[in-house]
């Protein structure tokens, strides 16, 4: 068996999707995974036979001069060095996507349509490797699921989708002209790709249920492996630091501001000196300027996979946080983040802030592996509650290693995805 993974991002191990692929693909052998994607990055683990890139200036760049667009990465250029994007140029494009987001997501649409992503060099890339399967995970912009319909057609094999974030259900109630008709678009675009998936997989048990529901589709829930390796103990400390790994977008800078309110509230009561780490590539002034006046706040900014493990190890308490701002709260309903299997595996305490009805927060719930506060009132007296009582964060640390062994071992999740796709291209 072959397999075409089809994504944005090329397998990695630091950031969310790249890490997501690569726990789920951990049981595959080289020569039965080869990659196309289309960020301006460089994988930086060897995890397939090939990689074919092309990125959203080669796309435009092919309308004017109508050459040959995209190429192999070389063996060469794959370094664990490597980071999330390739230039500071790139960064500044991709950081910020909230920003009109709608328009920016119409206009790439635009560049792909009229590109010459069929190129030559593509073309005999599929014909070499020749994929028995798909496995697609096309993300929120609409040409993405095109290209995926086009080369599944031409090669005549089944499409396996992946969806661990929701963009149908999420956009339904859109407000304003522009992002109502980007709704209606990217919901035509799912309905289209679910209709010929041969088999859905998502990442939660709410995700299979409503979109078998809305599709008539066969899901499957496949849970993010971690990349750790699970602890066979807790591993409590009764350090000083709370730390949180991952980006600032969709509100959660607000939710990590009532919880630094919170220590800071803490460490005046008792003359404490708690710090809250935060280390996240979504650093820039304008988020840091939410948090002045802060006393227990420390930025850190990026880490690699190995470095953001061997910080999680020191800390008292990890982070889970998300929005309760509704639109943002519909946006992430159906997700649950890659960080909390690795959470949940570190044997450290996972505490997790955020309102009901979100797919991660009742998943933790659920399983009784983690603090859960669903709202600001309950966030202080949870959060005291935990900083001050060593033994019942140990209690529920050891929840939280068998829910990890249950539910995110490498193994187990990467060896059921493998008989999906190998029961599928039959």
């Amino acid at each position: 068996m072959k397999v075409l993974i089809m994504s944005h991002n090329p397998i990695t191990d630091y950031n969310s999707m790249g890490k997501t692929f690569f726990g789920l693909f951990s049981e595959f052998s080289q020569n039965e995974l080869c990659q196309f994607y289309v960020y301006p990055t460089l994988p930086n683990v060897k995890v397939c036979e090939s990689y074919f890139r092309i990125t959203d200036k080669e796309a435009l760049k092919s309308i004017f001069k109508r050459k040959n667009t995209g190429r192999i990465i070389s063996e060469e250029e794959i370094k664990h060095e490597n980071a999330l994007y390739e230039n500071s140029n790139s960064s500044k494009i991709y950081r910020d996507k909230n920003t009109n987001r709608e328009i920016k997501i119409f206009v790439r649409d635009i560049i792909w349509k009229f590109s010459t992503w069929k190129s030559t060099s593509f073309k005999d890339w599929l014909s070499k490797e020749k994929p028995d399967v798909i496995f697609a995970a096309p993300g929120s912009s609409g040409f993405f699921y095109d290209l995926i319909l086009s080369v599944a057609k031409g090669l005549n094999i089944p499409v396996v989708t992946y969806v661990c974030d929701d963009f149908y259900f999420s956009n339904k109630n859109k407000v304003g002209f522009i992002k109502k008709v980007y709704a209606k678009y990217i919901r035509k675009k799912i309905t289209e790709i679910m209709k010929k998936s041969k088999e859905v997989v998502t990442i939660s048990e709410e995700l299979a249920t409503d979109y078998a529901k809305e599709f008539g589709c066969k899901c499957t829930v496949v849970s993010t492996a971690t990349n750790l390796k699970i602890k066979k103990e807790p591993h409590c400390v009764n350090g000083k630091n709370v730390s949180y790994f991952g980006n600032l977008q969709l509100g959660r800078e607000i939710s990590l501001l009532d919880i630094a309110k919170v220590i800071d509230r803490y460490n005046l009561k008792y003359s404490s000196d708690m710090v809250l780490n935060v280390y996240t590539a979504d650093d820039s002034e304008k988020i840091k300027a939410l948090f002045s006046g802060i006393s227990c706040v420390k930025f850190h900014g990026f880490l690699s996979s190995n470095e953001m493990y061997k910080e999680m190890s020191k800390a008292s308490i990890l982070l889970h946080i998300e929005s309760f701002e509704n639109e943002n709260r519909e946006r992430v309903k159906y997700s649950i983040s890659t960080k909390i299997a690795d959470s949940l595996a570190s044997g450290v305490f996972l505490f997790a802030y955020g309102p009901k009805g979100i797919a991660s927060i009742e998943y933790l719930k659920r399983n009784n592996c983690a603090g859960v506060a669903v709202n600001k009132k309950q966030l202080q007296e949870k959060l005291f509650e935990y900083l001050n009582d060593f033994e019942i964060r140990n209690e529920i640390v050891g929840k939280a290693l068998i829910t990890a062994q249950n539910n995110h071992d490498r193994r187990k999740q990467s060896e059921l995805l493998k008989s999906i796709l190998l029961k599928d291209n039959i």
